[in-house]
């Protein structure tokens, strides 16, 4: 605290107060008498000033945050003081130094912007964390500071300021010692390691044209219209670099292996790093086949997950493996056996170069992201989360509506729908081939453009996902929502009740629609095929070819390919690789419907959940959400992000 006095009677109340001797204010941590505005203040040295004296005498209260160049002053008094340009009786004001303070009658007051903010946060913090031998912790966490901290923006914006500067000073100490360093977020619950961009080559964004994402074959020319938006990011060099090492287990479905690849991306974006898949090989601890089953065509793909989808280039930067010359799988698995919850930095060599490695599993993206990394993407305001936008692709306007996003739930979904909008999934062509046979034989529209990996700009079919038997018993809000259904209906019975109507399916799906002279087709997902179609017959009319009228409307369902007597024999790899093939063309078609009436809380609900989001660029009807989630309709429980 500092005390100054003036003229008149109030300099009287100062002298007589007892901090205005200088050896007793020093005992107190303070330094009094002195006028702010021409004392030569240090660059490392933020001051508060307080006029303790004055206050009672003329019930005036003036509080300054300081440094060398400027103050953060705040008045409060019963009248203004128009003559330095104070109008107001109680306001806040950037005092600036220099020749403006020669003359106390022409001050250079000008307003609290946002440049302003973030250059006093920055002081804050350097009291803070910086200065801490000067500063006692009463003083750091005192009204007066806490007033000016609401004032630039509050703790949450004081936290991700304290982010960027631990960044900053990291790399400034690796410049000086040339040794690598390990930087530290600043979360007073977590010690959550952040990676900064140090320095790296610059990268394409997401590319234009025609590729296949998790909404099956997209026309991304509107994806990136704005390219100009992503000049303030720079993208990771391959000596920073999240590997990531997708399961091994048998258990890990195809579904679970492409939720925890979006979260990895998500982290890695974050973080800024290139991120790396590192499958396990054919070989490796007895595994003679792919997780995801084998075919001819996987005979010379990639091992796991690489063997179905391959890395987009904006997210990988074409970086290979690190550090092979010192590193096999092996020895990444067991730092990331050893890394779990944490995940440390990894320091390697690549042909004498020095890389930064993360490791993170399959089995351990999600619990990272929820302990370490969920807390710090959804803060706001944030100085990191324009650039981590940009680097999804979004353009100069979407980045700075994401940065600016309060609440969970919007950050989520507006990082969902620009994760749908980029070419994230980039399936390999013989799981397109595949994927496009099912849905042809399935009477499903859009198979061609998916093989060929062209762009239809909308689908026309829509999909109902119907579970039956152990898919929906092993869900506890599906066996609730059973539960609840026939109690109303009639009474519960488990062993007799495992399955959902389709009079049920129907109510939710047409609730969706107004009457149509246009034929709908629907694709209905389910392995009870049999009692489905019984169900159906009993619903409206026949109107022949397969066609029923619902009401107004005329229908056409069409279904899953009945299995040929070869495929019925199909067992271990074989079975899981037709299985992959099943799961990956119901998420493209569940994702790209017209209409989804369905399961979206399932590791596949999920993930059609979040491509099914889409950014609301016309705002038209009224809407001002910054996100529409297109037609879907949850069966049972409430309808969750992909980070839950």
């Amino acid at each position: 605290s500092v005390l100054h006095g003036g003229s008149g009677p109030a300099n009287i109340n100062y002298h007589n107060h007892p901090l205005a001797d200088p050896n007793t204010a020093a005992t107190e941590g303070c330094i009094s008498g002195i006028d702010l505005a021409t004392v030569d203040i240090p660059e490392d040295r933020v001051t508060i000033a307080i006029n303790v004296a004055t206050s009672p005498y003329k019930g005036i209260t003036l509080w300054a945050l300081s440094t060398k160049d400027a103050s953060l002053y705040h008045r409060k008094a019963p009248g203004p003081m128009r003559q330095v340009g104070q109008d107001d009786k109680d306001n806040n004001y950037i005092l600036q130094y220099g020749s403006c303070t020669k003359n106390q009658m022409a001050l250079c007051l000008t307003e609290v912007d946002e440049e302003w903010k973030e250059y006093f946060r920055r002081a804050v913090v350097s009291m803070r964390d910086y200065d801490s031998s000067f500063v006692g912790e009463s003083v750091k966490r005192s009204g007066l500071v806490g007033y000016f901290v609401n004032i630039i923006g509050g703790e949450s914006a004081i936290k991700a300021t304290a982010n960027a500067m631990a960044i900053e000073h990291a790399v400034e100490q690796e410049a000086i010692t040339d040794h690598p360093i390990v930087i530290q977020a600043h979360d007073e619950n977590a010690d959550t390691i952040l990676e900064g961009s140090l320095r790296p080559d610059a990268i394409d964004p997401p590319s234009e044209g025609h590729v296949l994402q998790g909404l099956g074959v997209v026309n991304t020319d509107l994806v990136h219209a704005d390219q100009k938006g992503m000049s303030r990011w720079s993208a990771p060099s391959c000596d920073n670099i999240l590997l990531f090492m997708p399961s091994v287990s048998e258990h890990a479905t195809i579904e679970n292996q492409l939720n925890s690849y979006v979260l990895a991306a998500m982290a890695a974006t974050f973080m800024n790093l290139s991120m790396v898949i590192l499958d396990a090989p054919k070989d490796f601890d007895g595994f003679t086949s792919s997780q995801f089953g084998c075919s001819n065509a996987l005979k010379k793909a990639p091992p796991g997950l690489s063997g179905i989808v391959k890395s987009p280039k904006w997210l990988s930067n074409n970086c290979a493996a690190p550090c092979q010359d010192s590193h096999g799988y092996r020895e990444w698995d067991d730092l990331r056996r050893i890394a779990s919850y944490s995940i440390p930095e990894t320091v390697c060599f690549n042909e004498g170069r020095q890389s930064k490695v993360f490791v993170m599993g399959g089995d351990d993206i999600q619990k990272y992201l929820e302990s370490r990394l969920k807390d710090q993407m959804a803060q706001r305001p944030s100085p990191v989360a324009y650039d981590w936008a940009s680097r999804l692709g979004a353009s100069a306007e979407e980045a700075e509506i994401f940065s600016q996003l309060t609440g969970e739930e919007q950050v989520w979904d507006y990082l969902g729908a620009l994760v749908a909008r980029s070419n994230l999934f980039q399936f390999q062509p013989w799981i397109l081939n595949d994927v496009a046979s099912y849905m042809k034989q399935s009477g499903v529209p859009n198979a061609a453009s998916v093989k060929k990996g062209k762009a239809r700009k909308e689908w026309t079919v829509d999909a109902i996902q119907i579970q039956r038997g152990d898919e929906l018993l092993s869900n506890p809000k599906a066996v609730q929502f059973m539960s609840s259904y026939w109690d109303a209906h009639g009474g519960y019975d488990s062993e007799k009740h495992n399955y959902i109507p389709v009079d049920h399916y129907l109510r939710e799906y047409l609730s969706q629609y107004k009457c149509s002279r246009k034929i709908r087709k629907v694709y209905i997902a389910t392995s009870d095929v049999k009692n489905t179609k019984k169900e159906l017959s009993t619903v409206g009319s026949k109107e022949g070819k397969g066609k029923v009228k619902i009401g107004c409307t005329t229908f056409q369902f069409v279904f899953p390919p009945t299995p040929s007597k070869k495929e019925r024999k199909l067992s271990g790899c074989a079975e899981r690789y037709s299985r992959t093939v099943n799961s990956i063309a119901h998420f493209i078609i569940f994702s790209s419907a017209k209409t989804f009436i369905g399961d979206v809380n399932s590791d596949l609900g999920r993930l059609v959940r979040t491509f099914r989001l889409k950014l609301n660029e016309k705002k038209s009807g009224g809407n001002n959400k910054p996100v529409l989630l297109y037609r879907t309709k949850a069966v049972f429980g409430k309808i969750s992000s992909l980070l839950k």
